[in-house]
């Protein structure tokens, strides 16, 4: 791996390798334009330095607006002529089709800029994870400037989130779990009219809810892993500048209003905002990873817990507003593309898995009609999902 420094980022480049920061997830694309957001963002994320998997530096091309020209033989009187009526249809027409390129090429190249965003989040906080496991604390400050960086990416590209959602992991599931909560936890605040420090203070604390799980000695000790909530909270408290709604979450999130749960048994309005809220987008993606890849990968949902599930346990007005934020996305009716390449319509929106619903699968991997249309839950199959939404013909 060699070291790129970031101050060779400039406006108007172009990308000539995949650029990574350490643990090798995709920063920047290659052949991807830079651009004031790009270099902006790569400040945002505390990437002092990037890497690459080739033995040289990483060289860049000239941008697509500096064109290289070679002095050529002017044409005889006769031919100018000749072509001047032709000039400007061949230059419409060059006009319009390089104006189409342009226009798909940026398409592209925002969608690979959001998409990195995810994968960026996921390295951040695994840095951050990192630190812990080596006996270092969080760095809260990289947390909250992290946590603004994720409520801009949600509520700018709320259907792009939910569907990583709804993807699960059985990869870096500590990290991803981390932020797909966030995610969800940055959704339900929003549409609960949180705003501002507080927001970003609710998704730091989604971030480090289970911090605790790091400390972890017996993976196969139910006593011990419940203890992860003491864990974090222990970690958390010693650090400066730490809200305290973030680390009482840490020490909550498994409370239940009904005063069954842990560690303190403690129920309803004594339990902090923060807290139901964050245990409820908590819980939403652990079951999706349970459900999809096994109790190995959902850290510390054991089978009991899964099996005895019940909204009761949780406050009825946020777990009401996460199903909404979800549902205004996830539609019923809504043409959608699942990864294997058919379409469906979204038909049932389940309250427990909102974010896997029941679809209408109406045309084959070719896009051929289907003559009898297949009902499928998507919570219940492994390797589909929806790969994205599609507008509906008139």
């Amino acid at each position: 791996m060699v070291e790129v420094l970031l101050k060779t980022f400039k406006v108007g480049k172009v990308i000539d390798h995949y650029t990574y920061i350490p643990e090798n997830f995709i920063v920047f694309a290659k052949y991807q334009t830079l651009n004031n957001r790009d270099v902006e963002r790569a400040q945002k994320y505390y990437l002092d330095e990037l890497f690459y998997d080739e033995e040289k530096p990483p060289e860049f091309i000239a941008p697509e607006n500096t064109i290289e020209t070679e002095e050529k033989e002017l044409p005889v009187q006769e031919e100018k002529t000749q072509l001047k009526n032709k000039e400007p249809q061949q230059n419409m027409q060059q006009t319009a089709v390089e104006n189409k390129k342009m226009e798909v090429a940026d398409k592209q190249k925002q969608q690979m800029a959001e998409t990195s965003i995810y994968g960026n989040a996921v390295a951040l906080i695994h840095k951050q994870f990192l630190m812990v496991s080596r006996g270092d604390k969080i760095k809260i400050e990289s947390v909250y400037k992290l946590s603004s960086i994720i409520q801009e990416y949600v509520l700018k590209n709320q259907v792009e989130a939910l569907l990583h959602v709804s993807r699960g992991s059985d990869k870096f599931r500590i990290e991803v779990h981390a932020l797909n909560t966030a995610i969800l936890t940055t959704l339900t605040s929003y549409y609960l009219n949180i705003r501002g420090g507080d927001l970003v203070n609710l998704i730091a604390a989604a971030l480090l809810h289970d911090v605790g799980v790091l400390f972890i000695k017996d993976v196969n000790n139910t006593e011990d892993i419940k203890k992860h909530t003491i864990y974090g909270f222990q970690h958390l408290k010693t650090i400066k500048d730490v809200a305290p709604s973030i680390v009482m979450t840490a020490l909550q999130h498994h409370e239940k209003i009904s005063g069954d749960g842990y560690p303190n048994k403690i129920a309803s309005n004594n339990i902090e905002l923060s807290s139901r809220i964050i245990s409820i987008c908590d819980r939403t993606d652990n079951q999706i990873s349970y459900i999809k890849y096994g109790t190995d990968i959902s850290i510390h949902l054991t089978k009991e817990e899964f099996l005895a599930w019940k909204k009761e346990d949780f406050d009825q007005n946020i777990l009401a507003t996460l199903f909404s934020s979800v549902s205004n996305v996830f539609r019923q009716e809504s043409l959608v593309q699942l990864n294997n390449g058919c379409l469906a319509l979204i038909k049932k929106l389940n309250v427990r898995f909102p974010l896997n619903p029941v679809v209408q699968v109406i045309t084959d991997q070719s896009r051929n009609k289907l003559g009898e249309p297949k009902i499928v839950d998507l919570i219940r199959i492994r390797n589909i999902w929806i790969k994205g939404f599609l507008k509906r013909n008139a």
